[in-house]
């Protein structure tokens, strides 16, 4: 914040003197109006980004990948489809020493949820918000969750061809956390959470908009299906 100061002359006539207190007013006013200009530049950067996380209204469908690096080293792909209430991922299962497919069902309007394994022609009925933890919120969703935070524009890149602004908050878990804001759609298409672990990094790649099937979103035919009990965890 820039603060004006009025520099006034004493002039030598006592009419001049008559005219200082308003010459204070002037600079009073001044000084007011500086202040509220600054304020008003301050919060136009939470505006801006508010605005441009209101474009992500107006997309219904996607598809893209979800590359999640933890602070380990460990990386795992996710390949997410979403349209309106319902996701579909799919993802490589390591169990008991082989690479299996996997595949999550959501269906939020319904909380219903599936874990899939194709090999095994088996699926099993989880509660909606363990897979909900696994895919992760919609795009829609997370620019809607952003809007809502303290957050702080920090910088304003391009990432991976993409012109975004860079926006820092702390997260529901207590981390910092980045978050990298596709300017065009209103999308976060990157994530970086910092905890006493390290740095938790998630990307958001080859993302088309594209209409889906509703049976993108359906189990096979024929497939087994398991219902675990409320309050067994796998």
């Amino acid at each position: 914040m820039f603060l004006l100061v009025g520099l006034l002359l004493s002039g030598c006539t006592a009419q001049d003197k008559e005219k200082e207190p308003a010459s204070n007013d002037a600079a009073e006013q001044n000084y007011e109006a500086e202040a509220e200009q600054d304020l008003n530049q301050e919060d136009s950067s939470q505006i801006s980004v508010a605005s441009i996380l209101d474009r992500a209204s107006s997309i219904s469908s996607s598809t893209y990948d979800v590359v999640t690096k933890t602070a380990d080293g460990k990386e795992q792909t996710v390949k997410v489809w979403w349209k309106g209430d319902k996701m579909r991922g799919e993802t490589t299962i390591d169990m008991n020493g082989q690479s299996l497919s996997g595949v999550y069902i959501l269906d939020r309007e319904e909380e219903k949820s599936y874990a899939y394994m194709p090999q095994q022609n088996r699926a099993i009925s989880m509660a909606y918000a363990k897979t909900k933890k696994e895919l992760g919120d919609d795009p829609k969703s997370q620019s809607s969750e952003i809007k809502s935070k303290d957050f702080e524009v920090v910088a304003e890149e391009v990432w991976n061809d993409k012109d975004c602004v860079v926006v820092k908050y702390v997260s529901e878990s207590g981390n910092e956390t980045r978050t990298w804001i596709w300017k065009e759609y209103g999308l976060p298409v990157r994530f970086v959470s910092t905890s006493s672990q390290g740095e938790t990094v998630t990307e958001i790649r080859n993302i088309e908009f594209t209409n889906i099937s509703d049976t993108k979103f359906e189990l096979p035919e024929g497939v087994q299906v398991i219902d675990i009990p409320t309050g067994v965890s796998l």
